[in-house]
């Protein structure tokens, strides 16, 4: 069961906006930006309204952020990779980084779009990340497309040849693997990074996995059924398989 959390910037005595309707007062300074940086760090899905969705999707648009604090630019990329669930009854399209590539091709709201990205992901899933990424950019250039025209495309281009080593999803399926999910991704976040990245701390691959184990099992309300196997397991290996054997009444 996932954790639901409701998160909103709020002054003192109550108040989310300036008489103006601005947010602009409570933009945080660094360290603030870094303290909220971490926890969005673990967020796996975000929901939002349309007034906060298009809002926050400035996130998505690089231009900005050129000369922003590393602090900000790393903020830029934890949104991004979160999953988003926006709900509207008037919105027609959510246009962020995963659909940039498609509305570079197909006007927003045109249903071809989805077939579009469902080609690409096929092509994708069979392991073949470079050709995706080759076919993209063929489309933008036989679109005529040129700077600004073409970002949506090019960016999802360079983003599948630089992940194309970590995108082999072709053996996880032969195999029987789970594709991480972005619900997945933000578990593995907090399972992993919030019990293991730990000043000073130095793991061992045992130790840290015996760790994650036992983290996992709490999390997910399975110790007590597992420390009682425990104990069973315990006694046999310690007492039973040792001197079960033995003639005591001598």
């Amino acid at each position: 069961m996932g954790k639901l959390i409701y998160a909103a910037n709020i002054s003192l005595d109550g108040f989310l906006e300036d008489e103006t309707g601005s947010f602009d007062w409570s933009v945080p300074d660094e360290d603030v930006h870094a303290f909220w940086n971490e926890h969005e760090r673990h967020i796996g899905t975000s929901l939002y309204g349309r007034g906060m969705y298009e809002t926050m999707r400035v996130w998505e648009n690089d231009d900005w952020l050129t000369n922003e604090p590393p602090v900000v630019r790393e903020y830029a990329g934890i949104w991004r990779d979160a999953d988003k669930v926006v709900y509207s009854t008037s919105l027609t399209d959510v246009s962020t980084a995963r659909w940039k590539a498609a509305w570079t091709f197909f006007h927003p709201g045109d249903r071809d779009a989805q077939t579009w990205v469902a080609d690409r992901a096929r092509t994708i899933l069979t392991g073949r990340a470079v050709d995706a990424a080759a076919t993209i950019r063929y489309q933008a250039d036989q679109a005529g497309f040129h700077g600004r025209e073409r970002t949506g495309a090019d960016q999802a281009a360079a983003y599948l040849t630089r992940k194309a080593p970590y995108l082999n999803y072709a053996t996880a399926l032969t195999n029987g693997w789970q594709i991480a999910t972005g619900i997945i991704e933000g578990a593995a976040r907090f399972l992993i990074k919030d019990r293991m990245d730990i000043t000073g701390a130095r793991w061992s691959t045992p130790g840290a996995q015996a760790i994650l184990q036992l983290r996992a099992l709490i999390t997910n309300g399975d110790f007590n059924e597992y420390w009682q196997y425990h104990q069973q397991q315990e006694l046999h290996r310690n007492h039973l398989d040792h001197y079960q054997q033995l003639d005591l009444a001598a």
